[in-house]
């Protein structure tokens, strides 16, 4: 190649570089932007970090100006907590002062090591708060791990329960949570040894059949003290620790076997024991080395102390076991007494008939709700078992009320007249056949005698009428509990069929009626005062919530009063008392009779529910377990004598039941498919009155014992020799009740059943031809002074008379053979021209003779 066009190469090079020098970005010009994109995010990050820092220590100033004052005294239990009666009155003091307080020297090695190594594995070595361990459970809760745990230390559980509170929810529970985190690190564990502070953990803590601290405890499960503790039996106490009233072996002792091989599994994790000891130890189960349970002398008002102390944790999450209280009670003494007496066996009109039955009674206000007093059950310890709240099993015709009718007189405007019809009935899917306890068929029926007779099919057939999301709402506003399949309501509800309920949510729920149709959650106390700390007192106000309209809770009370007075009810006066009430009973399956031979009148809960306009009572009866030796009657009438043994200390003040506006009284005629008001003709025995919501009530006249109709066509023929009349008319149609035909069409119109139709035919068709007869045409004339006087009676369309005068006027009127009430007003005719034979003088004196026969009217 020549120099030439190398040196062209070169330059044809050298522009391409230069043009594209020309159309690219320099370098120099990226450098500064980027310079100052990272300037704003290293502002933006050192800003975020001192909001954050100044958040954070805003957050922790606020933890450590709103902590409660620490007071080392808290930490011990000197106080018990202190329950009033609603008067006012001091009636119990329960707490952690019953206890026998055992030092750290005191404490077997074995049972520290096994409540470090389940509730703190690192206690010995962090400062009151375990950060690792914390952060693992903070993770874990964030991502969803429901068991990740709280991340409590023992000593911040010792100031969760003696100087703050328990609360766990939104943001007061992370305030309390950090204000422990504070108080255990800068004021217990700064005050305090390790050695102290498992000291006031072990001696604090509730564990369960009644004992508080390790050394009661250990006496009443173990018959020693703590000192001489195994390992089987330090693993079970160490695991009560965690939840008491679930793992008391005595209540639970399969959920306390469960947790003390969790507590032995984690000793053996964290190298307490070895694998030898961790065998042997597996093999001592909770039934082999815990005691009987021995009986403790029964506080007075313990039923009710029980269901305060439930109901204080429930609400507040604060137990007066572990914190000195001041606790304002509903509790009436006087009823709460009599219910003492009454589950103890000592009222002179009541008593158990062995020592097995059980019992549970909730009293409710209906001014403002609260609990009065309860039957907690027999032989009360304290904190026992509950059979007034604890208890959830179905509740039989008890649900009628609730589940069936009561719907229906709100949505649907029934009134205490609605006739439904009982005849052979079943749920809607087909899988479980009904009878009625009677196994019979009464037909048309109101609803008041549906409940009074607690028919099961009407009371499907009501449950049936109404929407099931309706039903769920209605119930559950009424504070019950139903068994929800994937959002559906099984039919069984309808007889108290499902999972249940215990006599404080069935009080609830019947005191709707008794308020006038608020709902008012049932309440222990109004007030709580912390006696050993600076938390403001807590106030609890109830409130009252409208869930059904005063016209129906009046016609549903007005129902059960007849309840009350017409069945077993009826049986035990109660001081006079007007009450309405409602009794159910359970059922045993065919398969459960069998097995453990038990006759068919075995059945296994008894109930009954009452209330005045003051107080509203539930009482079940029944027994634990299932024994052939041990079981309620069906018919024995014990549920409703335990409820009016129960009532005697209630019911003490005359019931007001008042009628709203909105209610009318309506008379009505009995025997009808459809309320109907009466006839002027209707027998007195035949009218009944009932109660309607105003503008739902019954407009009809029933026309069953209406006035007869005239005959038609009437028309009269002198004989021949003009001595005789012939009355002819055409008759009225067959009035329906004594018609065959139309009793056959109308009967099988409301029935589904047609055998219960033919013999409601049947029955009906005998009964009006008894009653009232055949249809009969009575044929009167009139005398000299208007007067009709009746000459003849008869069934046919025609009649021959012979007339006394010359002139003279029939009256023909249409009748029953029997009844006679109802006769129509009759049609008249008038004859002239007869002639009357002329009588000698003898023959117009009257014959006194004895044997001269004495006309009579009619046939």
């Amino acid at each position: 190649m020549s120099n030439k066009r190398i040196e062209k190469a070169k330059n044809n090079v050298k522009k391409k570089e230069e043009r594209k020098k020309a159309t690219s970005k320099p370098k120099k010009t990226r450098k500064p932007k980027v310079g100052r994109i990272i300037k704003v995010l290293f502002i933006l990050f050192f800003t975020g970090c001192i909001i954050g820092l100044f958040a954070v220590g805003s957050f922790f100033g606020y933890i450590i100006v709103k902590s409660p004052e620490f007071r080392p005294e808290d930490l011990y239990d000197k106080q018990p907590s202190v329950l009033l009666a609603r008067d006012g009155t001091e009636f119990a003091r329960i707490g952690s002062e019953i206890r026998d307080i055992v030092s750290y020297d005191q404490l077997p090695e074995v049972l520290v090591d096994a409540i470090v190594a389940t509730e703190d594995s690192r206690f010995f070595q962090h400062n009151g708060f375990d950060f690792p361990r914390f952060m693992k459970a903070s993770f874990g809760q964030v991502i969803g791990h429901s068991d990740a745990g709280g991340a409590s230390t023992l000593t911040m559980q010792i100031s969760k329960n003696k100087l703050t509170s328990t609360e766990d929810e939104g943001v007061a529970g992370i305030i309390r949570k950090f204000t422990d985190i504070y108080l255990s690190v800068f004021k217990i564990e700064k005050t305090y040894t390790k050695q102290e502070i498992i000291e006031f953990y072990v001696n604090s803590n509730y564990l369960g059949a009644d004992t508080n601290g390790v050394e009661d405890a250990s006496k009443a499960y173990f018959r020693k003290s703590v000192k001489d503790l195994n390992l089987s039996e330090a693993a079970t106490l160490a695991g009560l620790f965690n939840a008491p009233g679930f793992y008391d072996p005595y209540v639970n002792p399969e959920g306390c076997e469960s947790r003390r091989q969790t507590v032995l599994y984690l000793m053996k994790r964290h190298g307490y024991i070895n694998d030898e000891e961790y065998e042997v130890a597996k093999r001592m189960t909770v039934d082999k080395i815990v005691q009987p349970q021995q009986e403790k002398k029964t506080q007075e008002y313990q039923g009710f102390i029980n269901t305060v102390v439930e109901d204080v944790i429930k609400k507040t999450g604060n137990n007066p076991y572990d914190i000195a209280m001041k606790i304002y009670t509903t509790m009436d003494m006087s009823q709460q007494k009599h219910m003492e007496m009454l589950m103890n066996g000592e009222l002179d009109y009541y008593k158990w008939e062995n020592d097995k039955v059980q019992g549970g009674i909730a009293v409710v206000s209906a001014k403002d709700g609260s609990v009065t007093a309860v039957g907690a059950g027999r032989n009360r310890k304290a904190r026992d078992y509950n059979y007034a709240t604890d208890i959830k099993v179905q509740i039989g015709s008890t649900a009628k009320p609730l589940y069936d009718y009561s719907l229906g007189v709100e949505k649907l405007g029934w009134g205490t007249g609605t006739v439904f019809i009982d005849e052979p009935w079943g749920y809607k899917n087909g899988t479980l056949k009904v009878n009625n306890w009677s196994k019979s068929y009464q037909g048309m029926v109101t609803i008041r005698q549906a409940l009074v007779d607690s028919i099961n099919m009407t009371a499907i057939k009501a449950f049936q009428s109404t929407s099931e999301q309706d039903k769920i709402n209605w119930v559950e506003s009424m504070g019950l509990h139903p068994e929800l399949e994937n959002g559906s309501l099984h039919e069984a509800h309808a007889l108290g069929g499902y999972t249940g309920e215990n006599p404080l949510s069935m009080a609830a729920a019947y005191n709707t009626f008794a308020t006038g149709g608020y709902y008012i959650e049932p309440y222990t106390y109004t007030k709580i005062e912390f006696l050993a700390t600076d938390t403001e007192p807590i106030e609890y106000k109830y409130t009252m919530k409208r869930v059904m309209s005063p016209e129906t809770a009046y016609i549903m009370t007005n129902l059960l009063v007849s309840v009350a007075k017409e069945t077993g009810f009826s049986w035990y006066d109660v001081n006079g008392v007007t009450y309405a009430s409602k009794s159910g009973t359970t059922n045993y399956t065919d398969q459960t009779l069998e097995i453990w031979h038990l006759p068919d009148t075995a059945v296994p809960d008894l109930w009954a529910v009452g209330y005045t306009d003051k107080y509203t009572i539930a009482a079940w009866r029944g027994y634990d377990e299932i024994s052939s030796e041990f079981y309620n009657v069906f018919g024995s009438g014990e549920n409703y004598k335990l409820f009016c043994a129960a009532a005697k200390g209630v019911f003490k003040e005359q019931s007001n039941f008042v009628k709203p506006e909105g209610v009318v009284a309506v008379t009505l005629e009995r025997g009808l498919a459809q309320p109907m008001l009466p006839s002027p003709y209707t027998p007195d025995a035949l009218k009944i009155t009932e109660y309607f919501k105003r503008g739902t009530e019954p407009t009809a006249v029933s026309d069953r014992y209406d006035k007869l109709a005239n005959i038609t066509g009437l028309k009269a023929s002198k004989s021949s020799d003009n001595k005789e009349v012939t009355l002819t008319w055409k008759k009225i149609a067959t009035p329906n009740p004594i018609s065959l035909e139309y009793l056959t069409n109308y009967f099988h119109s409301i029935y589904h059943d047609e055998a219960r139709a033919q013999r409601d035919i049947d029955d009906h068709y005998g009964y009006y031809s008894r009653i009232l007869g055949k249809v009969v045409y009575e044929i009167y004339e009139k005398d000299s002074n208007g007067d009709l006087v009746l000459v003849d009676t008869t069934t046919e369309d025609s009649i021959t008379l012979t007339p006394t005068t010359a002139d003279v006027s029939y009256v023909v009127k249409t009748s029953y053979s029997i009844f006679k009430a109802n006769r129509s007003d009759g049609v008249t005719i008038s004859i002239s021209g007869i002639d009357v034979p002329i009588l000698d003088d003898d023959e117009g004196k009257e014959d006194t003779t004895d044997d001269k026969p004495v006309a009579t009217p009619g046939n």
